[in-house]
């Protein structure tokens, strides 16, 4: 699935196709010109929804999927797609059938301005902790992906973790909140465990298409989240996290439809471990204290237990 996407370089590739502007742009405009002689064309209307959706203007792309759902009420892909995008409780709703919009919640302000201080200093002052981002392989020989799948700089285990203690019980209650609308089924959180990773993107870093678990591989990984913190004002481009459109119960997502949060500063998004998903590529980074810095990590069952989710 990977090969599918051209090879990332310095961020402008990928906003000539799947970016925000570009391409999505024009076609975005082209759909709006189509819809002042058919204002109601409901296969419009999700063509356009989606659009927007994937250039990452989530108010409007939710406007457009509401309208659907008031013009074709039989229509079961625009209300849960307004329920993903709006954040509503997603436990009780079954979704329609194949690849559906990734279920996702986000929080703004997660920390407050001196604790994002502090991480800013951290990282900055342990830059020579960072290496080379790995990402196993079930199906290699040496456990590692070719390094044209990732590209980025991570501390993990008793790097910083052991001096990021201090933001383990707010990811740990955001958690919980995020799971009260999150369908994460079979997961008892009382006895979860945390890993985590502070993770660093530069100029030409990326993530291509991916899961965080599988049934084969890591299927002790139930909630995934990602916190954003960086220099203000932020002095890079790039660097958006991509939702796919999952079927997760066959392992599977739809190419190019997706939908896109950009990577705010002090905000948070929590996500099912099994959804496909992206980071593209970030460009304009003039030093490593300028990069695009998460704490990223998983919300686990006990790995010698786990059980894969129920879907």
């Amino acid at each position: 699935m990977a090969d599918q996407h051209p090879q990332p370089n310095d961020g402008q590739a990928e906003d000539d196709l799947f970016g925000r502007n570009g391409l999505l742009a024009r076609t975005e405009a082209k759909l709006l010109a189509q819809l002042d002689s058919r204002p109601e064309d409901p296969r419009l209307l999700l063509k356009l929804a989606t659009v927007r959706r994937r250039r990452g203007n989530i108010p409007a792309a939710l406007e457009t999927y509401r309208r659907i759902t008031t013009l074709r009420p039989d229509q079961r892909l625009a209300p849960y797609t307004s329920a993903v995008l709006s954040g509503a409780d997603l436990r009780r709703m079954p979704p329609p059938k194949g690849n559906v919009p990734t279920p996702f919640q986000r929080r703004q302000s997660f920390l407050s301005a001196g604790e994002c201080d502090t991480l800013l200093h951290l990282v900055a002052a342990h830059q020579a902790r960072f290496v080379p981002a790995r990402v196993v392989d079930e199906n290699s020989q040496d456990g590692l992906l070719k390094q044209e799948i990732r590209q980025a700089s991570v501390v993990k285990e008793q790097g910083l973790e052991d001096a990021l203690r201090w933001i383990e019980p707010k990811l740990s209650a955001a958690a919980q909140e995020a799971l009260e609308r999150l369908p994460v089924q079979g997961f008892d959180f009382e006895s979860h465990e945390l890993e985590l990773n502070v993770t660093a993107h530069e100029n030409g870093d990326y993530f291509r298409v991916h899961q965080d678990s599988s049934r084969s591989m890591c299927p002790h990984r139930r909630l995934s989240f990602v916190y954003y913190f960086h220099r203000q004002p932020r002095q890079f481009s790039g660097g958006d996290l991509l939702l796919y459109d999952t079927d997760r119960q066959l392992d599977r997502f739809e190419m190019g439809v997706f939908t896109r949060i950009e990577p705010i500063h002090n905000s948070i998004i929590f996500f099912p471990s099994r959804c496909f998903h992206e980071i593209t590529p970030v460009g304009g980074v003039k030093d490593f204290a300028a990069a695009r810095f998460t704490v990223n990590g998983w919300f686990t069952t006990p790995s010698e237990g786990a059980a894969p989710e129920e879907t």
